[in-house]
């Protein structure tokens, strides 16, 4: 199955206090705005209704400019007030711009040292993280960091903030290394201020989404706490928790679990009236690439359509979110039978990425793992080995030879050996991604279970039996645990279990497996679908070993009557997976 990445930007937690509402921290008040600057937006900024937020900081900027001498400083901090709330309501180039205006009134007024200029600093550098200009935004984000460690206590939240923002942007850069070092320090820093809980979510939060992206197995566990401290931070109905709830879905192992948290997420940005914002695009991607996991289709490329449409209104079309937006979209494409139009939008997402992103990004390994599925569904298939080595070559690069986002490149290039009668090779890069997934995961992940059946599905097609039917049970019991047990891929595991067993002559044993999987295949695909279909005439061919000829009759003209009124569709053109397209179960990792 194509690689549908798991939002790469999520870990910048908008709305939590990376760029925080401020105003000033001078320790010269004589420097400082007056002490009564009204702030007419905070109360609306503070309790998430970011576009009544806007509105009363536009009012009170123009209010103020209207006076014949405004003050620089007050200017400087109306600016910035309003530039971190269109940060939030997806306004970026004006923030962008009020923050710059911001941070000239300051370094004029109280120069390039000074505390509150390292604010601005801090707060433009989120606005550019957003607006994906990486490197800019990394050197004001730096510059923060030095002024605020010399101007502030080495444990002030400050510092914390400036950190957060950095190891977001590391991050998003393909920096994991340098960026758990500096969120672990942020998290220091934090968890010594039990007084500022929304701190503390935010940064638990942000290491979250980082191991995640590295498909760490205790991402799970730091997006659990994240939820939990933001539950202790916010009102039931802020948005920040639409944040929190898109890396709790993303952790669930038990995928179909997931759906609550996105339902609940969803919710609280249509009450927040924050459906177009970049907080609630990035939850979009995220839901796609639920729905691809779960090999639910329609609501999959429905969302997909949002998503792009959203982003290319909010980040415009330069911005990594549109590239993954397009790359889910190539997906959708790719599934619904259209490679020449998946191609496209894939090489669209990918040229984006790299221009952003630089060539040596797991974005870019990504989009280059998808094309080479392209290649080998046309038949391209040396083009696609090719592909899919200098996908894996950069994913070596940035984590090593058993960086878990190896395992389903060593899947798919042990497919293209399979598909060319090459069992020994096949086997070698099945037997790598089960060692890497085994390793580095656990035994009960999602792509330890692919890797079992991938291997477990070889050794049954080159007649070694007896060894494939214990790694396609460890395979199914897996799947049954993380997605449930109507899910696509239990259903495919179903059926290669049920042929194992036939082809030991354990004709009984099929026969139960296979009466379960006819159930799944029915439930998920639909009775009338082409799998389904099949998946009742191999039930036949057990009955008949068994010498029940009246119900292997009964089946096969249910299959022939099933199949008429199909109209004999083409796998993926009555809505369904396309199951031919996207291979079985050993190809399918999510």
């Amino acid at each position: 199955m194509m690689i549908n990445r798991r939002f790469r930007l999520g870990c910048v937690v908008v709305g939590l206090g990376i760029a925080a509402w401020t105003g000033t921290r001078s320790s010269h008040p004589a420097d400082s705005a007056p002490a009564d600057v009204p702030h007419a937006g905070r109360a609306a900024f503070r309790a998430g209704d970011f576009p009544r937020a806007q509105v009363l900081c536009e009012e009170e900027l123009l209010q103020h400019r209207r006076q014949p001498a405004p003050a620089r400083l007050k200017t400087a901090q109306l600016l910035q007030n309003l530039a971190v709330v269109q940060l939030q309501t997806g306004a970026l180039e004006a923030a962008r711009k009020n923050a710059a205006e911001a941070l000239d009134l300051r370094i004029a007024e109280l120069g390039n040292d000074h505390p509150d200029v390292a604010t601005t600093l801090n707060n433009l550098g989120a606005i550019e993280y957003a607006v994906a200009d990486f490197e800019a935004a990394e050197q004001h984000l730096r510059r923060a960091a030095e002024i605020r460690s010399a101007t502030l206590d080495a444990h002030d939240p400050a510092v914390a903030q400036t950190l957060d923002n950095l190891g977001c942007l590391l991050t998003a850069t393909g920096r994991h290394a340098e960026a758990e070092t500096v969120l672990r320090e942020a998290l220091a820093i934090r968890t010594a201020h039990n007084d500022d809980p929304v701190g503390l979510a935010t940064t638990t939060n942000n290491l979250a989404a980082l191991h995640l992206d590295r498909c760490d197995p205790d991402a799970a566990e730091l997006a659990r706490q994240a939820a939990a401290l933001a539950d202790k931070a916010f009102a039931d109905d802020h948005p920040a928790r639409m944040v929190v709830l898109g890396n709790t879905a993303r952790s669930q192992q038990r995928l179909a679990a997931a759906s609550a948290d996105f339902d609940r997420a969803i919710t609280l940005a249509t009450k927040a009236n924050a459906v177009e914002t970049p907080a609630y695009a990035h939850l979009l991607n995220k839901i796609v690439n639920y729905h691809v996991a779960m090999q639910d289709f329609l609501p999959a490329a429905s969302v997909a359509e949002r998503a792009l449409t959203i982003c290319h209104k909010v980040f415009g079309d330069r911005h990594p979110a549109t590239a993954l937006a397009l790359n889910n979209l190539g997906i959708m494409a790719f599934v619904g039978g259209d490679p020449r139009n998946a191609e496209k939008l894939i090489r669209e997402s990918l040229a984006i990425n790299e221009r952003v992103l630089g060539a040596e990004h797991p974005a870019v390994a990504e989009n280059i793992a998808n094309l080479a599925q392209i290649a080998q569904q046309v038949g391209a298939t040396d083009q696609a080995e090719l592909l899919w080595k200098r996908a894996a070559a950069i994913f070596e690069k940035l984590g090593g030879a058993d960086d878990p986002r190896c395992v389903p490149i060593a899947s798919m290039l042990a497919d293209g050996a399979a598909a060319r009668g090459d069992a020994e090779t096949a086997e070698r890069y099945y037997r790598q991604a089960l060692k890497i997934a085994s390793r580095r995961l656990g035994d009960d992940h999602p792509y330890t279970a692919v890797a079992l059946n991938a291997l477990g599905a070889l050794y049954a097609r080159i007649k070694r039996p007896r060894e494939a039917e214990p790694l396609l049970e460890q395979s199914l019991a897996i799947v049954d645990r993380v997605y449930g047990q109507d899910h696509p891929y239990a259903a495919v595991a179903l059926t290669n279990l049920a042929a194992v067993a036939a082809a030991q002559g354990k004709f009984k044993e099929s026969r139960q497996i296979c009466e379960r999987a006819v159930r799944v295949h029915d439930e998920v695909y639909g009775r009338l679908n082409p799998r389904s279909i099949d998946c009742r005439l191999r039930l036949a061919d057990i009955l008949e070993q068994l010498e029940d000829l009246d119900g292997a009759k009964r089946l096969r003209d249910e299959a022939e009557a099933d199949r008429v009124r199909s109209g004999a569709a083409e796998p993926g053109r009555d809505g369904k997976p396309n199951t031919t397209r996207l291979g079985r179960l050993r190809n399918a990792v999510a």
